[in-house]
């Protein structure tokens, strides 16, 4: 196992860097400010650690040295179902507006990007939140949006985006990032649909 893991490290370093902010900082001034981060793992099991993912994604977001920062809503809010729509984006939008404050109120504003499996659980409340910080508020604030293409709603989706988008512009909002992606979870949600990865040492 102790090959494995050297191994493991080795071949990922350029990859996944160590979290602590000290390792972190050495590892990215390499990257320049360019790069998109992701703090990794989400196994969330209540608030409590919903609570603590949300403040470890805040401070990514307020680091200089960060430029964007991709952030999945299963791993900052509990208690989301299908079956509860509505309650479900009302557990989000929380999370997300205080994400997005701290992402407009940095100097330079940072970016950051929205990504989960279900279109329609991230695209209204990532609409419902970034939509507050419009205008004079979004103070160069670039917010982003992932779309899994394998999903049969990303189109519609991206037809909401698209529309919200241009409404926030015009409100004076800088233009909003939409990453495709190409549904590179498809054969492992259907082979191991609780799969989750993380860090080597917590944060």
């Amino acid at each position: 196992m102790k090959l494995v893991t050297a191994r493991l490290r080795r071949e990922t370093r350029g990859l996944i860097y160590p979290a602590e902010p000290r390792s972190l900082r050495r590892h990215l001034s390499r990257l320049r400010g360019r790069g998109n981060l992701n703090l990794l793992g989400e196994a969330v099991l209540g608030w409590d650690e919903a609570t603590r993912r949300a403040r470890a994604v805040e401070a990514l977001l307020r680091r200089d040295d960060v430029a964007c920062v991709s952030v999945k809503v299963s791993s900052v809010s509990s208690g989301l179902s299908l079956v509860d729509f509505d309650g479900s984006v009302e557990r989000v939008c929380g999370p997300l507006r205080q994400l997005f404050h701290a992402a407009a109120s940095c100097q330079p504003p940072s970016s950051s990007t929205l990504t989960w499996r279900s279109t329609a659980t991230s695209t209204s409340p990532w609409r419902r939140s970034s939509g507050r910080w419009a205008g004079r508020r979004a103070r160069g604030h670039t917010a982003g949006i992932a779309l899994q293409a394998y999903l049969p709603g990303s189109h519609e989706a991206l037809e909401r985006v698209l529309s919200f988008a241009a409404e926030r512009h015009r409100a004076g909002a800088p233009p909003v990032r939409v990453r495709l992606v190409k549904g590179a979870n498809l054969a492992m949600e259907q082979e191991m649909p609780n799969c989750a990865a993380g860090p080597r040492r917590p944060t």
